[in-house]
């Protein structure tokens, strides 16, 4: 039976993670397992809170970036497997016996994810529209079904529901700080490229919390704009193109002159698409 060390990096959410611990430390597993908090540099109350829990271990680290904070964890951990939770998280009681059913079941599971649920405010903008998945994928949302399923190659996981062998890190490499945003998405390809797999199950649920503060367009704009970035310095091309995307808005635009109505959500999706696709074509044009 597999050991599993579950790393949470975080930074000033003092008031939010012990819930996201008391989660944790309640699992209903036959895996042992230990919980390592990575301070990520904060200035509020993380250090002294995290400290007096017992059967946590509270770490530091004082390089900001989530690929640090993981590194980190994964060095000053001890079990075969590290399973990664958001520090804003909640983890399903079954959560990690899910996961060790999956590296059980397969041989080859380099990797597993599971299913990310967002716990969105009561009210939301209009611009927002909860039923398209390209706006919640940047909140962090992953569905995809109740089953386990192997990912195929360039499939990817999310860092709030992600776990990864140790023997995996030492066959593909730990997280790449320079990509900031996207370092689960890249970890999960360089695991696939080096021969291992790469599995979700919707049966290890985690519910992530979504602030209303995060509901802003300058933070999908952003978000997909780095991602667009991030995604080039991988190496991978993804839809959608710049050239659609583009015509996507300028339909929009032409509706809006000709006073054609327009799904409200949509509109603005589409415009967070082509952000995306200028993030991809800026670092296509930067040479380090």
């Amino acid at each position: 039976m597999l050991s599993f060390s579950i790393v949470v990096a975080t930074y000033n959410r003092a008031d939010q993670i012990t819930a996201t611990l008391n989660s944790l430390l309640r699992q209903n597993t036959r895996c042992d397992f230990e919980v390592v908090v990575v301070d990520n540099n904060s200035s509020d109350s993380t250090a002294a809170m995290v400290r007096s829990l017992d059967r946590v271990r509270y770490v530091f680290e004082g390089q900001q970036g989530p690929s640090y904070a993981r590194n980190t964890g994964i060095a000053h951990s001890s079990g075969e497997v590290i399973a990664f939770v958001d520090d804003d998280a909640i983890a399903a009681p079954d959560w990690l016996e899910e996961l060790h059913r999956v590296y059980e079941q397969f041989s080859d599971a380099w990797c597993v994810g599971g299913k990310i649920v967002l716990d969105l405010p009561d009210k939301l903008p209009r611009w927002f529209d909860p039923s398209i998945r390209y706006l919640t994928g940047y909140l962090g949302e992953l569905d995809l079904g109740e089953g386990v399923i192997r990912l195929p190659h360039h499939g990817e996981l999310y860092g709030s529901n992600f776990s990864i062998a140790r023997s995996a890190i030492d066959r593909a490499g730990a997280f790449l700080p320079r990509l900031g945003r996207g370092e689960d998405t890249e970890i999960c390809w360089r695991i696939q490229r080096a021969g291992g797999g790469v599995f979700y199950t919707g049966r290890a649920v985690v519910t992530h919390h979504v602030p209303s503060s995060r509901l802003k367009r300058r933070f999908f704009r952003r978000r997909a704009y780095w991602h667009g970035r991030t995604v080039f310095l991988i190496g991978v091309r993804r839809r959608p193109s710049l050239l659609s995307s583009a015509l996507r808005v300028g339909k929009n635009a032409m509706r809006a002159l000709l006073k054609r109505p327009i799904h409200e959500g949509q509109r603005f999706a589409d415009e967070v698409a082509l952000w995306y696709e200028l993030g991809y074509l800026h670092q296509s044009f930067i040479r380090e």
